[in-house]
């Protein structure tokens, strides 16, 4: 009994010396492994504080900055649309084309309308000219006459009709003077017609009054009757 108490002590004292070997052997491989590596590079650099940027998420809805709904003002059937929901236009570029057929035919009557008040301008003003050219010669007649009925070489008669010539001839003139004012003023009126005419035509076309993408088409060429509208946003 006593010699196996003492084996099992010898087991126990060889294991503390295997155990305390190994854990004193491990720092020298350490060292050594530390000893033979590669030298590191290092550099020297001033610290300084600087604002570092930090994230953080946020649940939110994103809205546009400036929008606009696209609508026509005049009632005509939709023949072209050349943009889609998401894509991006730019300002002035053209989003809708309406049938403007029919006022483009407006326009261009109010454009020979306009064309022949000039024409009636210039004939009242022709006239005018005439009328007081009639005039003069309505005057020297009667100055004429007027001296030989004084000298008694002309008759009373004679006197009364010139008297009426020149008096008509001014009526003429005065009539004249009138329809060129009236004629003036009709050219004006003609080319305001023409030009609200071609403003008309504009607005067959509809465009992009900045930049931005389509939110939404509610407009397709199947001849509605009016385009509903287009619903720009700025991304």
């Amino acid at each position: 009994m006593k010699s196996m108490f003492e084996h099992r002590w010898a087991w126990a004292a060889g294991l503390a010396v295997v155990t305390l070997v190994a854990c004193q052997s491990a720092p020298a491989e350490h060292q050594d492994e530390a000893g033979a590596g590669a030298p590191i590079d290092a550099r020297l650099a001033r610290v300084s504080l600087v604002e570092w940027p930090s994230t953080s998420e946020a649940g939110g809805v994103v809205r546009a900055g400036q929008t606009a709904v696209i609508s026509s003002r005049v009632v005509a059937p939709v023949t072209q649309v050349f943009v889609n929901a998401g894509d991006r236009v730019r300002r002035g570029q053209t989003l809708v084309v309406l049938d403007g057929r029919e006022l483009e035919a407006q326009a261009a009557r109010a454009s020979a309308a306009a064309a022949g008040a000039a024409l009636g301008l210039d004939a009242a003003r022709a006239e005018m000219a005439a009328a007081e050219s009639a005039l003069v010669l309505a005057r020297a007649i009667f100055d004429r006459i007027y001296g030989l009925h004084d000298k008694q070489s002309a008759t009373a008669q004679e006197l009364d009709q010139a008297t009426a010539a020149r008096a008509g001839a001014e009526a003429r003139v005065a009539g004249a003077r009138a329809r060129v004012a009236e004629a003036e003023q009709g050219i004006l009126a003609a080319r305001a017609a023409a030009d609200a005419a071609g403003v008309s035509v504009s607005y067959t076309r509809l465009t992009s009054p900045f930049d931005g993408i389509v939110a939404s088409r509610q407009a397709d060429a199947v001849g509605a009757c009016q385009t509903r509208g287009l619903a720009h946003q700025v991304a």
